[in-house]
Parts: C-alpha cells; sequence; structure tokens
C-alpha cells in the first residue's frame, strides 16, 4: 500500500474565478469520486503527461479562495492541478498555495510563505520533560523551537543536532516513544508533476 500524502492547496482567484472553478469541481470531480483522472480527460489531456494517483477528497471556498483537499500516493502531484487551473481559469489568473504532508517518506513541502521555516512537531508517549512541545504550535518557527531545545538540553547546536539528541532521549527513556521536528521545504508545486 502507498503511503498517504495529504496536501492542503489554496487557490486564490477571485469571485468570478471561484465561481468557475467550483462550477467545473462539481461537474467533473463530484460526479467522479474525486478522480485526477476525470480532471485530464475534461480538459482533453494527455494522461501520460501526469502523475494521476492523486484525488480530491473534499474542496471549501470563500468569496476570492477555492481549497482543496488532496490525498497522494507518495508524494504531491500537482500538475493535473495546475493544468485544470490553467484551463479554467488562465494562466495568470490564480495563485496556487499548497502545503503537503507525507510522514512516511518523511516529505513535508510547501511554497506557502506562512509555512517557510516552519517545523512540524510529530510526537507521543515522551517523557515529561519534553512534553513541553505538546503545548506548541504545530507549525513552530525553527528558531523558536531551536531556542526551546536549547534551553531544554543546557547548551547550545545546530537544530539539526538539538533534534537528534531530543530524539535520542526519547527513545531511550522509552521505546515506545516517538518524536519528529519535520521542517517544511519551499518546493515550487510546479516541480510536483
Amino acid at each position: 500500500m502507498a503511503n498517504i500524502c495529504c496536501t492542503d492547496i489554496k487557490i486564490i482567484v477571485g469571485e468570478e474565478g471561484v465561481e468557475k472553478l467550483v462550477n467545473f469541481l462539481n461537474e467533473t470531480v463530484a460526479k467522479n469520486n474525486g478522480s485526477s483522472v476525470s480532471v485530464i480527460d475534461k480538459l482533453g489531456l494527455n494522461r501520460d503527461d501526469f502523475c494521476l494517483r492523486s484525488g480530491v477528497e473534499s474542496w471549501d471556498f470563500d468569496p476570492d479562495t477555492v481549497y482543496l483537499y488532496n490525498e497522494d500516493a507518495w508524494s504531491p502531484h500537482l500538475g493535473w492541478v495546475y493544468a485544470m487551473c490553467d484551463s479554467v481559469l488562465g494562466e495568470d489568473n490564480y495563485t496556487l498555495l499548497y502545503k503537503a504532508e507525507e510522514p512516511g517518506d518523511v516529505l513535508y513541502y510547501t511554497n506557502d510563505d506562512f509555512y517557510e521555516d516552519c517545523v512540524y512537531i510529530d510526537f507521543f508517549n515522551v517523557p515529561a520533560e519534553i512534553e513541553r512541545f505538546a503545548d506548541m504550535d504545530c507549525f513552530m518557527n525553527v528558531e523558536v523551537v531551536k531556542a526551546d531545545m536549547e534551553e531544554l538540553l543546557g547548551h547550545t547546536g545546530t537544530f539539526e543536532e538539538l533534534a537528534d539528541e531530543i530524539i535520542e532521549l526519547v527513545e531511550t527513556e522509552n521505546e515506545n516513544g516517538y518524536i519528529a521536528f519535520n521542517v517544511y521545504e519551499f518546493v515550487d508545486g510546479k516541480d510536483l508533476n
């Protein structure tokens, strides 16, 4: 079974564009169980040009933005989303921002400035002194997390060195414990076909 990559997509397009895109989604995707294949077929594009191991799980919208929630196999596949937006909205008439998480392959990608230099902290069964991370927002700035790590450990180091030391501490204290510090990598969505 494939690892599942969860991708949140925000398409900023304006009121008229929202109507066009939501109508297209309702006519195409809703009738085909969220299939990305149905989008490419409806647009008359060649399936071989796209990785189609994904689909729209749900969508929502507000006056100027459409929000898609996708599940992809192994990694985010956004080529078909860009093709859909280019066709329905016009190439230069929208901004597409995304955040993708695939914990199994440790892929944390984004092109959204909000998540740049952010860490997603994932943990369970951690020792009491590590529980301080439970009170942190899941998306914390790398420098904020690093400062907290230094305070906890009582010394300085690189983010990676400190994270490795805390991971080892958790694994030593509780063999069933787990903590990971996943830094979002800034990747242009058009590179994720």
